[in-house]
């Protein structure tokens, strides 16, 4: 990882304390809407890398979608411009594994240059890319309380 940008919503708690231990990059927006919130992100910060990894603060990246990442960038197809990762959501400290919601892939990796996204959406951030994608094999986690 050699970059790590960080939007705040200019939260009261010990957010940003904890967010400084990662980077001192660390921008703040007002919340509109989280598709909104990622077109703000894309559109009005410079982000050096052309690969995006656009996760949420309540994911967790196992190790093993870790070193798959790293072994399919290792050999990158120029073809391919995004990876759909598996999510698995946790609840109370138990995956949700039944009732349509396991598996599911969400467009999470992709090259900044070759992205969409629907900002009509009213909940969840839809990335649409233009290429060649791919799913990743291990899941992310996100946990619920």
């Amino acid at each position: 990882m050699s970059e790590i940008i960080i939007v705040d919503s200019f939260s009261m708690d010990k957010t940003l304390e904890i967010a400084r231990k990662f980077t001192n990059t660390i921008y703040q927006h007002k919340y509109e809407g989280h598709p909104q919130q990622w077109q703000w992100i894309l559109n009005n910060i410079s982000i050096q890398n052309n690969w995006i990894f656009a996760i949420d603060a309540d994911f967790i990246i196992t190790k093993e979608l870790l070193a798959e990442i790293n072994k399919r960038f290792n050999c990158l197809d120029e073809e391919i411009s995004g990876f759909y990762v598996r999510h698995k959501e946790v609840f109370k400290g138990r995956a949700i594994l039944h009732g349509g919601i396991y598996p599911s892939y969400w467009m999470r990796i992709f090259r900044k240059d070759r992205v969409n996204i629907d900002i009509n959406e009213l909940v969840d951030v839809h990335f649409f890319v233009n290429g060649k994608t791919e799913n990743l094999e291990f899941d992310i986690f996100r946990t619920k309380l």
